[in-house]
């Protein structure tokens, strides 16, 4: 798991750095020292929210379950609040670098372009996303969401422009990975079709239905006596004098 922690800092540094369209990593460090931050402190704050995170993934998030029916239904009384402007659903295999010697990097090369290898061939890009990307979005299939012009970092939303529905990006290199993009639908403007618009709700319902979760987990935990609140914090999962502890095992 510290492997993956790393991992997830590279990709979170990243992700910072194209979305202030900054050139090196280094100007980045520079922009959150300006921010009244340590380079150290901010990666390993990174790092506590991944491990938070998986903890969560294995003890809670499972437990959540967002039917087709339970989407359709949403989608059907608040139609009108997907009116979109044009826009792409795009999915994704990424692979890292940072931090990796010569060998490493050419063995990630090889990992992607075996990858899209076998998506050009017409292999389900989903399935090649779990298989190969190290991304958290693995879990979904590479499945990135629903974007509209603009909000995607450029070099991606320049790539992704130039695609056609269906179509896979060549392999892109960034700074620290290396990426592939599936554009899995485009959108002309207007009302989303439930089909480009159900991820969006699924993960609408999703965050409705964890957070009672969160709680009854942190919950038994403070029942169990596994937590201790440091002073000055407020103990948000301390049970009721009539609390039940749910010991839902699903």
């Amino acid at each position: 798991m510290g492997l993956n922690a790393d991992l997830e800092v590279v990709k979170t540094m990243e992700q910072l750095r194209q979305e202030r369209r900054l050139e090196s990593m280094d100007e980045l460090e520079k922009a959150i020292v300006a921010q009244g931050f340590s380079v150290d402190e901010f990666k390993q704050n990174i790092k506590t929210r991944y491990l938070t995170q998986q903890v969560l993934q294995r003890e809670v998030y499972g437990r959540v379950v967002v039917t087709t029916e339970e989407m359709r239904k949403y989608y059907d009384a608040n139609i009108k609040n997907f009116d979109r402007p044009a826009g792409i659903r795009v999915r994704e295999i990424s692979v890292y670098t940072e931090n990796r010697g010569p060998a490493e990097i050419e063995s990630q090369k090889k990992k992607i372009e075996e990858a899209l290898a076998a998506a050009k061939k017409g292999d389900n890009f989903a399935d090649l996303a779990s298989k190969y990307s190290e991304s958290q979005t693995a879990q979904e299939g590479g499945d990135l969401g629903f974007f509209v012009k603009g909000e995607l970092a450029k070099p991606l939303e320049d790539v992704a422009s130039s695609l056609d529905k269906g179509q896979v990006s060549d392999v892109i290199p960034l700074n620290g990975a290396f990426m592939i993009l599936k554009v899995e639908d485009k959108h002309e403007g207007g009302t989303l079709p439930f089909e480009l618009a159900q991820k969006e709700i699924q993960d609408i319902l999703w965050t409705q239905g964890v957070q009672p979760k969160i709680r009854e987990y942190l919950t038994k935990l403070r029942a169990d006596g596994f937590i201790r609140v440091a002073d000055g914090y407020t103990d948000l999962g301390q049970p009721t004098k009539n609390a039940k502890v749910s010991e839902n095992k699903n």
